[in-house]
């Protein structure tokens, strides 16, 4: 074999390979395109627009005016009638994929929230999109209120509120909830907000699923000694809310004090019980 049909059988060989290199080229660029129109964020949304700015402490106006799932007009306010704690959910219920899975989470947290919704604490989900009706409200509480164990839930435990903007928007800002357009859609965080019956920010669960356990201490926190148990109570006495880590962690100090103040009970109660002892054995023997 010349090396000139030598040179052309290596050419010969190349232009398969090449042409399956283009090829695979193109697939990725395709499927590069089609993640990106997938995508929950438009690349030319400012993602600095979008989050959540922590406000713990800041104080929610209660008074705007919303309008629930049957059309009547009413306020946050009318959910902390007896001083009960509110957990916010801000939504749109248009929305095709993370507020189902937020409204998925926060079913399962009513179910295994030991709890009671109405009485104990309040939950209302208000839509952050004033073009949305309470109609559509309507149809996403029915759908969601019936997925909880709790089957006896009212409008009144798990509100669904829609507003016009000039409500939606101001209280969005207050709780530090921070969305964008996104073409026909919204870029947004998922997150729980835990208001006191004061419409102060309390805590934030920032996720779709959330621990039973953590969010009954923030509801006993906020709701400043009205509910909860007295074991509630000695477990936030030795537990503080790590926002590092999104849960409740062994507060050091306080365990220790609390320790220490229940050993001092004790032997307290020891000493009186052993001078107690010691009256009665002199009152008999004084008597024989």
């Amino acid at each position: 074999m010349t090396a000139k049909s030598a040179g052309m059988d290596l050419s010969r060989g190349q232009r398969p390979i090449g042409a399956i290199f283009l090829l695979c080229l193109l697939f990725v660029l395709s499927i590069g395109r089609t993640a990106a129109s997938y995508a929950l964020e438009d690349p030319k949304t400012g993602l600095q627009d979008v989050g959540i700015e922590s406000k713990l402490g800041q104080r929610v106006d209660l008074d705007r005016p919303f309008f629930d799932e049957r059309g009547n007009q009413t306020t946050l306010r009318e959910f902390v009638r007896g001083d009960v704690p509110l957990i916010i959910t801000p939504v749109y219920y248009r929305c095709p994929r993370i507020c189902g899975l937020l409204f998925e989470g926060v079913s399962r947290l009513l179910s295994e929230l030991e709890l009671e919704p109405g009485s104990q604490y309040r939950v209302v989900s208000v839509s952050f999109n004033p073009a949305e009706k309470p109609e559509v409200a309507a149809k996403k509480a029915a759908q969601y209120r019936g997925k909880t164990e709790k089957k006896d839930l009212s409008p009144e435990s798990w509100a669904f509120l829609t507003g016009p903007e000039s409500s939606s928007f101001p209280l969005m800002k207050e709780l530090g909830f921070k969305f964008a357009p996104d073409a026909e859609e919204f870029a947004h965080s998922p997150v729980i907000v835990i208001l006191t019956p004061d419409g102060e920010v309390s805590q934030y669960y920032t996720d779709i699923q959330f621990s039973p356990w953590d969010v009954r201490l923030s509801l006993v926190e906020a709701s400043k000694g009205r509910i909860g148990s007295p074991v509630d109570h000695i477990l936030l006495f030795c537990f503080r809310f790590d926002p590092t880590k999104g849960r409740y962690s062994w507060a050091a100090f306080n365990f220790l004090r609390f320790g220490t103040i229940l050993c001092v009970l004790l032997c307290g109660l020891f000493v009186v019980r052993q001078v107690r002892r010691g009256q009665r054995g002199g009152a008999r023997e004084g008597g024989s």
